[in-house]
């Protein structure tokens, strides 16, 4: 029941959760929650009351037998439990607070007993996320844009790097409250990359390409154009690949879905004009990315449009041929015009190389 999308991050596939559940005594409440969560007419304080039912209910269940769901149960609710917590306003829902603190104590005395040690940490750090969700100092400080020292901010990130932080980062990015989501990004970043803390964050290197993937949907969001082109320059035209089905393909960062495939869209053009100025080396990889930028554009018009752009940067008849290929593959039967262009301006260049090579006396070439 633990999937992961393509990035590696795991992720509890609720459907499969629920199906090993039946007949548990706490489906019902699983069910409940999942309905609750995801209705957008339930206010907070209802979805807060339904995950607390639940995990009173696993708390019970605990506390008179060993489950073997327990840590899938648990997973399940972490995710649902921190963005509740970090999306607190105690001074409207203090009871909240003092539920929540309840039932995390109760829970956490409990997996002490069981012997459950990550969910025990689990627990404490949300205890302590309760005080104050968004009260941490160095927090503050970065999103604010004032000056940390290093020591702070790794403190930071060692602390919160995994799902807090990831929750933190999709909480601002759904408010729009990009520039401060980037502020908390680019510094997280430096930590994970700076050659005295990175060894680290070895064990994160899943969410830390999660991270980047709402780095780049911010940039793009934000229109910070240079920056997208530094970091797509800096990824292998695989890595680019697996960026764009990443956000693509799947239901992660749902909320954020119009976001991310406009930034899938923006890096799979960029990545392929890059490619188009160099030698074809892999060829099926520029082949599987010039498909996924066509699926990215389903309106033939603006298309073709883009593609003559494309095909102007082409430095051969190799790459203008692949584009032409994948095109009557895909609108072969309704688009022959254009794709019949394509080969035009393929054999053109091949004509013009050819003339080239005769005029330089390149027999070999020739």
């Amino acid at each position: 029941a633990l999937q992961g999308d393509s990035s590696g991050l795991k992720f509890v596939n609720v459907a499969s959760l629920l199906s090993v559940l039946k007949g548990n005594p706490i489906y019902a409440a699983c069910v409940r929650l999942e309905a609750t969560i995801n209705d957008k007419k339930k206010i907070y304080i209802d979805k807060v009351e339904a995950l607390m039912y639940v995990l009173q209910s696993l708390s019970d269940y605990l506390s008179q037998q060993s489950s073997e769901h327990t840590l899938l149960l648990f997973e399940y609710l972490h995710r649902h439990t921190l963005n509740l917590v970090l999306h607190g306003d105690w001074g409207k829902n203090n009871a909240a607070k003092q539920h929540m603190t309840f039932v995390f104590k109760r829970f956490e005395t409990i997996a002490l007993k069981k012997n459950l040690p990550s969910v025990t940490e689990h627990i404490g750090t949300l205890l302590e996320l309760l005080t104050d969700p968004w009260g941490n100092i160095t927090l503050s400080k970065i999103l604010n844009g004032d000056r940390c020292t290093e020591e702070e901010v790794l403190n930071l990130i060692k602390t919160e790097m995994g799902l807090v932080l990831i929750v933190r980062l999709e909480i601002m990015a759904e408010a729009r409250l990009d520039i401060q989501a980037l502020r908390l990004i680019e510094v997280c970043l430096q930590c994970v990359t700076n050659i005295s803390s990175s060894h680290l964050f070895q064990s994160y290197t899943d969410e830390i390409i999660y991270i980047r993937d709402i780095y780049l949907i911010l940039l793009v969001r934000t229109k910070n154009s240079a920056k997208v082109l530094n970091e797509v320059n800096q990824m292998s035209l695989v890595e680019g690949l697996k960026l764009v089905r990443r956000c693509t393909k799947g239901d992660r960062l749902a909320r954020l879905r119009k976001s991310r495939i406009k930034m899938a869209d923006v890096v799979a053009n960029m990545a392929l004009v890059s490619a188009m100025i160099h030698p074809i080396t892999e060829e099926a990889v520029l082949h599987d990315m010039i498909e996924e930028w066509y699926n990215l554009h389903p309106d033939t018009q603006v298309l073709f449009r883009l593609l003559k752009n494309m095909m102007i940067n082409a430095v051969s008849s190799q790459h203008i041929y692949l584009l032409g290929q994948l095109l009557v593959e895909k609108y072969g039967e309704t688009e022959k015009l254009q794709c019949v262009e394509l080969y035009i301006r393929a054999l053109t260049v091949n004509l013009n190389e050819l003339e080239k090579y005769k005029s330089n006396s390149d027999q070999e070439k020739v």
